[in-house]
């Protein structure tokens, strides 16, 4: 019994370690560069950001060099604020960041009093200058409302350029690499490098098997918000492997109660039919040995028809 608790307490323990530090692994960040209206760097700025869904706040100040950085981000709306004694406030809001974006929100502040606060709506699609890495990202909204065939993050990854199925992704009935759950891994060829190569994560955790290197368990479609399909120039930090490097983020809730119902159906009823009728009925016939009825009926019709002739 006691090894048994301590098992328990064990497993629990990983759990909420799990948990704690799901939003501590990913490299989605804010950061920019504060400056005055003649250009002048401007140290020791207050700098605010804001997660609109929760209302988390995080604050700093602007380096010597009037730089600032909120690394380890969750995706979603953020606001910025940036106050400094002598010039006015000035808010940036509807900032979308989205999974291992680097995203560059600079401010240049006017002479005025703290008090004054000038509010700029976001805008716009940002050169991407801070990082060279080639990739996409699938957001909630394609994941959402595309329709999948299987419920598999798999059918939305190969959306991104230079992307396709590996083999062993098991497209086929059986698969081809004896998966647990056939038609249910996820293994990617990008530009050419072997499907082993690859590596997805979940929120920053190794998701793949170490003898195939692909993602046997997928989490559910409705458990994700998002994810980003990188093939090439990534950093150093994702130098495990050289192939398609796929960072699935999952919700991480708001401050608001919901949740998700569905039915997914699958059956042949709902079928178009096929270019032959006839091999339709046949195999209808065979599924439900109706067969042996059909030429009988038919046979008896015709007759009836001749005798009323």
């Amino acid at each position: 019994m006691r090894a048994l608790q301590s098992r328990a307490l064990l497993v629990a323990s990983s759990l909420l370690a799990c948990f704690s530090v799901a939003a501590q692994t990913t490299s989605t960040e804010i950061l920019g560069t504060v400056t005055d209206a003649t250009g002048a760097l401007v140290p020791g700025a207050k700098v605010t950001l804001v997660r609109v869904a929760t209302g988390e706040r995080r604050l700093m100040s602007t380096t010597s060099t009037g730089d600032y950085s909120f690394p380890l981000i969750e995706t979603g709306e953020y606001m910025v604020t940036v106050a400094k004694e002598g010039f006015t406030t000035q808010e940036k809001t509807a900032i979308e960041v989205q999974l291992q974006q680097k995203a560059r929100v600079n401010f240049e502040l006017t002479v005025g009093t703290a008090t004054q606060t000038v509010a700029v709506l976001a805008s716009g699609v940002e050169l991407k200058t801070d990082d060279a890495a080639v990739g996409q990202v699938v957001e909630n909204k394609r994941i959402v409302e595309l329709p999948l065939n299987g419920r598999s993050i798999g059918t939305l990854a190969v959306l991104a350029a230079g992307v396709q199925y590996d083999p062993k992704y098991g497209v086929t009935d059986t698969g081809t690499s004896g998966y647990p759950i056939p038609g249910r891994a996820v293994q990617l060829v990008a530009n050419g490098q072997r499907g082993a190569n690859q590596q997805i994560t979940l929120d920053g955790v190794i998701a793949t098997d170490p003898l195939n290197n692909a993602m046997i368990f997928t989490p559910s479609i409705d458990a994700i918000e998002e994810f980003k399909v990188q093939t090439g120039s990534y950093s150093a930090e994702y130098g495990t492997n050289n192939g398609a490097l796929v960072q699935v983020s999952l919700k991480s809730g708001t401050n608001q109660v919901h949740g998700t119902f569905y039915e997914f159906l699958r059956n042949d009823h709902m079928d178009a039919a096929d270019y032959s009728e006839w091999e339709v009925l046949v195999a209808f016939a065979a599924d439900h040995c109706l067969i042996p009825e059909a030429p009988v009926v038919i046979v008896e019709v015709l007759s009836r028809i001749f005798e009323m002739i």
